[in-house]
């Protein structure tokens, strides 16, 4: 993993790389254990989002389930067109290539878990980042964690 930050302008530039074999890819689904969307006020927020990547050369959809830390389901399912060998993001902060349908149901006060479903044929791999600020510092000083997707065998 390398991470890479530059705060000397006063502007956060992040990098992140981390790698996962094809090998381990998920033909059932990904999970992603710790998944936020906690949102309350623009310095004050907690959230995620989910880079995931096809490993085929075969273009589908990835199907994207919550569920609360009790194991009830959040909101419903939501279908995500994913290239083949391209990636999708699924970021619980601005909806970015995630239905807006998927944020209302969400809520701001979300705390749980996310399910991706490839379908038929294709394999995924994926990572989980967490985005955080640090309220009473500097607006730009945000935090950054990420760990890679649970393949379900």
């Amino acid at each position: 993993m390398v991470f890479y930050r530059v705060l000397s302008t006063g502007i956060s530039d992040e990098a992140i790389f981390n790698a996962t074999p094809a090998s381990q890819a998920a033909s059932n689904a990904l999970i992603f254990p710790l998944a936020y969307r906690r949102i309350i006020d623009s310095s004050n927020r907690i959230y995620s989002t989910a880079m995931v990547a096809n490993t085929t050369s075969t273009a589908g959809t990835v199907t994207v389930q919550f569920y609360n830390p009790d194991g009830t389901q959040r909101g419903s399912h939501y279908t995500v067109n994913i290239a083949a060998r391209g990636m999708v993001r699924l970021n619980l902060y601005q909806g970015v290539e995630l239905p807006s349908q998927a944020l209302t149901d969400l809520g701001t006060a979300f705390t749980g878990s996310m399910v991706v479903r490839p379908s038929s044929g294709l394999s995924l791999v994926g990572v989980n980042d967490l985005y955080w600020n640090d309220p009473g510092v500097l607006a730009y000083d945000k935090r950054l964690a990420a760990y890679v997707g649970l393949a379900v065998p």
